[in-house]
C-alpha cells in the first residue's frame, strides 16, 4: 500500500502519512484505530509494531530445530553400542529405539501443530481476503454515485455562473427609478457579494468531500476542515451520516442565493428605486443566513 492510499483512506494528505513514516510526527489518537482496521490489526498490535497471534512460519522452524536435536540425541546411542559389551549393546539399542520413537511422535505432533496453525492462519487471512473484496466493491459504488452526483452539481454550478454574469451585466446597465445608473459602490458591493457566494459554492461543487473521516462516526466532532473552508457549529455533532445531506444544503443556498440576488436587486430598482434597495438589503441577507443555519441545525441533528 503506497502512501497515497493510506492516506486517501484515512482522509488525511500523503504528507502528513510521510512524516509518520520518517518520524517527525505522530498519528492522532483519533486515527489510530482507523489505522489498525486499514491494515487488519488490532490497536495493542499497531503500538507495539508486532503481531500477536501465532505465526506459521516460527511453528515450523521451531518443529525443524526441534527435530535437528533428536537426530543428534539419536547419534549418541550409537557411541554407546561401540564402547560396551553385547548385553550394554542391546540395552542401549532398546532405549535409542524408545528414544527415537518418542522423539519421532514428536517432531510429528509438532509438525501436526504447525500445519494446524498454517490451515488457521490461511483460513483467517481468506476471510480478510474476502470482507476487505466486500468492503472494496461497496466503496466503488459509493465512488461511483458520490462521482454523478459531483458531475450533476458541477454543471448547475456552471449554470449558475453564467445566469450570474448575466444578470450583473443587466445590471450594470440599469437604471433606478429616478432615471439614474447603478452607482459605482452598489455595483462593487454586489460584485463582491456575487464572488464570494459562487467561490464558495464552486468550492463545494468541485472539491468537498462527500465523506467524512471513519473517526467522526465514533465521536462527537463539532466542526469540518477540508482545505480553505472550515465550518463550526456547536451542540451539531458532524458525521457520515449528516454530512452529505449538509453539503446539498450548503450547493443550494449558496447557488440559489448567485441567481436570486441580482434578481432581486433588479426588481427593486425598477419598482421603488435604489432606495427601496438599500433599505430591503441588511434584511434579506439576514434573513436568508438565519434560514440556512436553522436548516442545517434542523437536518444535521435528524440524520446525525
Amino acid at each position: 500500500m503506497t502512501q497515497k492510499e493510506l492516506a486517501e483512506r484515512l482522509f488525511v494528505s500523503d504528507k502528513t502519512v510521510s512524516k509518520w513514516e520518517r518520524g517527525g510526527s505522530m498519528p492522532n489518537i483519533a486515527l489510530l484505530l482507523p489505522i489498525a482496521e486499514v491494515f487488519g490489526i488490532t490497536v495493542t498490535e499497531l503500538l507495539q509494531g508486532e503481531r500477536r497471534s501465532g505465526n506459521p512460519v516460527d511453528a515450523v522452524q521451531q518443529s525443524e530445530q526441534e527435530q535437528a536435536v533428536s537426530e543428534t540425541g539419536q547419534r549418541e546411542p550409537a557411541q554407546v553400542i561401540s564402547g560396551t559389551g553385547q548385553g550394554k549393546k542391546t540395552l542401549a539399542v532398546s532405549e535409542a529405539g524408545e528414544g527415537k520413537q518418542a522423539q519421532t511422535t514428536s517432531a510429528a505432533e509438532q509438525s501436526g501443530q504447525a500445519q494446524a496453525v498454517s490451515e488457521v492462519s490461511w483460513t483467517e487471512k481468506a476471510l480478510f481476503a474476502e470482507r476487505d473484496a466486500e468492503g472494496d466493491r461497496a466503496l466503488c459504488r459509493m465512488n461511483g454515485i458520490i462521482r454523478k452526483r459531483r458531475r450533476a452539481w458541477r454543471i448547475a454550478c456552471m449554470i449558475s455562473l453564467v445566469l450570474a454574469a448575466v444578470e450583473l451585466m443587466v445590471l450594470a446597465g440599469a437604471e433606478n427609478g429616478a432615471g439614474l445608473p447603478v452607482r459605482g459602490s452598489q455595483m462593487r458591493d454586489l460584485l463582491l457579494f456575487e464572488g464570494i457566494l459562487l467561490l464558495f459554492a464552486g468550492w463545494f461543487c468541485f472539491f468537498a468531500k462527500e465523506l467524512l473521516p471513519s473517526y467522526y462516526d465514533g465521536n462527537k466532532i463539532d466542526y469540518v476542515s477540508q482545505g480553505i473552508f472550515r465550518i463550526h457549529m456547536t451542540g451539531l455533532a458532524f458525521n457520515n451520516g449528516n454530512w452529505p445531506y449538509l453539503c446539498v444544503m450548503f450547493r443550494i443556498f449558496a447557488l440559489g442565493m448567485a441567481v436570486l440576488y441580482p434578481l432581486l436587486c433588479l426588481g427593486c430598482l425598477y419598482l421603488g428605486g435604489i432606495g427601496l434597495w438599500e433599505q430591503i438589503r441588511n434584511g434579506v441577507l439576514l434573513t436568508a443566513f438565519l434560514a440556512l443555519t436553522a436548516a442545517l441545525y434542523l437536518v444535521g441533528r435528524k440524520y446525525g
